[in-house]
């Protein structure tokens, strides 16, 4: 979430907030790993599923297969957890997609926050369209679309999709730099 929040800085979330309200846009979240919360609930079952269709090389299948393993060898359930930081950007039932310097929701454009337009200005090379072959994204119904603040690296819904919002596990107070 560079320039935002910089590494290692420590953050306060509201892990009530969601359970009383809804996620509104430029929201900062912290939620579940999508990887994590499929597998989670797999972990206690016999036999634990296979993590293969997990991209290779990224926190979560890495939390994953330590999980298993140590279910294997010690016979011990481990429930991994591990959460991200992103920005809502896309709202339940809104339809995204991305061109040049400006993001588009249901055909019109968004206006971005003057202390995003920096982070959010180069960033759009890499989303003309989403990892899943789609040049826009229909958010369905109970989830929301989230971005990060330094759109060069790290994963986020253009790759992984869009998140329920059971995952949102807390807002994000944002420090003041």
């Amino acid at each position: 979430m560079e320039p935002t929040i910089a590494k290692g800085t420590e953050v306060i979330g509201d892990k009530l907030f969601y359970y009383e309200n809804e996620p509104s846009r430029w929201e900062v979240v912290a939620f579940l790993a999508p990887e994590i919360q499929q597998m989670g609930a797999k972990l206690g079952l016999s036999p634990p599923a296979k993590i293969s269709n997990l991209k290779p090389s990224t926190p979560a299948t890495s939390v994953i297969q330590a999980a298993l393993e140590i279910r294997e060898k010690e016979h011990f359930l481990v429930r991994p957890r591990i959460e991200y930081i992103k920005r809502i950007v896309g709202l339940p039932g809104e339809t995204i997609h991305f061109e040049r310097e400006l993001i588009y929701v249901n055909g019109k454009s968004l206006k971005i926050p003057s202390k995003l337009k920096s982070a959010y200005s180069s960033g759009f090379a890499r989303s003309s369209s989403f990892r899943f072959g789609l040049d826009e994204y229909k958010i369905p119904k109970g989830h929301v679309f989230l971005l990060s603040d330094n759109l060069s690296v790290g994963r986020d819904s253009r790759e992984m999709g869009a998140i329920p919002i059971e995952f949102l596990s807390a807002k994000i107070r944002v420090p003041r730099s």
